[in-house]
């Protein structure tokens, strides 16, 4: 219950004493599911052990009988299967860790520590136009930049990573007979500090300034690169939607704080204001307060009562953090991540306990032969070495087909992958080392029993 509560993303947890969302279909579904396995898991021992023949059942039992060919080669069969499943399991769990850690350390291209955003809207009954909506904007930002603890502050139609408008264009570059670009981008209407007060870098040119004309927009690396692949963006321009835009300035790109790469979409910044229409994104009402605090950050109702106290009239919804925006963005592959182990860790004691279970018995059937070869010159480890041969076989053999069922079955959950690949030599590596250690500790106690069979009181029994 602890680690759901701690791991779980908000959306699956109940807001009462259940700390879970019970679905009662499925609850149907993996009781349903759990009752056909428990089936299935007896119907391969009642066939096996009904095919058999008497006098075979006789000479399984006998002092001088090792186990029989078919019961050795089913019991061997599972055991493999499991540690392909196991192997599997532990794959996709590595996979799933290392997308996480990917995720959680990735270049998100800004600096989402200490910034708080606002979503402000002026109601057009009391803003009827663009300059007193700006106006009324310029004032609360003022206003906010007099609270304690606030660093600075911008305006904005749009704020990462929600983004701001979707456009979906051609985008033809200023290149003769160029082919036009198919792109899908996260637009902003934005002041001139918007790029230092988000820490995003500026890689070529600059930022706004008050005399740039209509048109003029900065862009990300990832379009300019689309559209000038080996040429400076700078100075160039570009049509989308029957408007020319000029490049000013090229700044790093947003990474989206999901696992999805498919979802980082190049952006396009335009001025919140220009000097025809003196703020044309506000046409809504509405415009986004950004504010960064310094090392000591004010209470959020702090600034809330700040803007409302300088424009009583406008809305000031709840605060939200930059940083919680990304950190709730990746809950859900970190759930992915938690789910993906906790199946993996059942794998690996599943194939602990049945490779240990095996290796008792086969010690305990074998223990006759096992003191024959004491008797005739082996030595202890010679038997020790028998027993861990066993464990060794069946994990290679399982090594072998988990390694084309992982291939399998990270093909399907590859979508939620972020930066690793299936070929993940890190991954593998501690695949193969918890397999084996797992291997090891389960063959630790069956092969020291054998170590210590005493040949003369077996070969005394009758």
């Amino acid at each position: 219950m602890t680690l759901a509560s701690t791991s779980l993303p908000d959306d699956l947890l109940w807001r009462t004493l259940n700390p879970l969302r019970v679905d009662v279909r499925a609850v149907i579904g993996t009781s349903a599911f759990g009752m056909l396995a428990i089936l299935v898991a007896g119907v391969f021992p009642a066939w096996l052990g009904t095919s058999r023949t008497p006098s075979g059942a006789i000479q399984d039992v006998t002092r001088s009988a090792t186990p029989g060919r078919q019961s050795r080669r089913a019991t061997t069969t599972l055991l493999v299967a499991e540690v392909a499943f196991a192997v599997t399991l532990s794959v996709v769990a590595g996979l799933q860790l290392r997308s996480f850690v990917n995720l959680l350390y990735e270049d998100r291209g800004l600096d989402a520590d200490k910034l708080v955003t606002f979503s402000v809207t002026m109601p057009p009954a009391q803003f009827a136009d663009g300059p007193s909506r700006y106006a009324a904007a310029q004032q609360i930002r003022a206003a906010a930049t007099q609270v304690p603890g606030v660093e600075s502050a911008t305006l904005s139609f749009g704020v990462p990573p929600r983004a701001g408008n979707l456009y979906f264009f051609d985008v033809i570059s200023d290149v003769p007979q160029a082919a036009p670009v198919h792109a899908v981008m996260n637009g902003y209407n934005v002041e001139a500090d918007f790029f230092s007060v988000y820490g995003i870098r500026l890689l070529q040119g600059r930022a706004f300034r008050e005399d740039d004309p209509v048109g003029s927009v900065v862009i990300s690396q990832s379009l300019a690169r689309a559209l000038w692949p080996n040429a400076s963006a700078i100075g160039h321009s570009f049509t989308f939607g029957k408007q020319r835009r000029e490049v000013i300035g090229v700044a790093a790109d947003i990474r989206n704080p999901d696992s999805d790469p498919r979802r980082d979409q190049p952006e396009l910044y335009e001025r919140l204001i220009n000097s025809t229409d003196r703020a044309p994104a506000l046409s809504s009402g509405s415009v986004w307060l950004t504010v960064r605090c310094a090392d000591g950050c004010p209470r959020t109702d702090a600034i809330r009562a700040a803007v409302k106290a300088s424009t009583p009239m406008a809305t000031v919804p709840a605060a939200k953090r930059v940083k919680d925006e990304y950190a709730s963005a990746i809950a859900r592959p970190e759930t992915g991540a938690v789910v993906a182990i906790a199946f993996a860790v059942i794998g690996l004691l599943a194939v602990g306990g049945g490779l240990f279970a095996v290796l008792t018995r086969i010690v305990q059937q074998r223990q006759r032969e096992f003191g024959i070869r004491l008797a005739l010159g082996a030595t202890p480890y010679d038997v020790r070495r028998l027993v861990h041969r066993f464990g060794a076989g069946v994990a290679a053999a399982g090594l072998g087909a988990g390694v084309l069922l992982a291939w399998l079955v990270s093909r399907v959950v590859a979508a939620v992958q972020y930066g690793v690949q299936l070929t993940d030599p890190l991954t593998w590596l501690g695949v193969v080392l918890v397999i084996g250690m797992t291997v090891i500790a389960a063959a630790w106690r069956p092969a020291r029993r054998a170590m210590t069979l005493d040949p003369v009181r077996l070969l005394r029994e009758d």
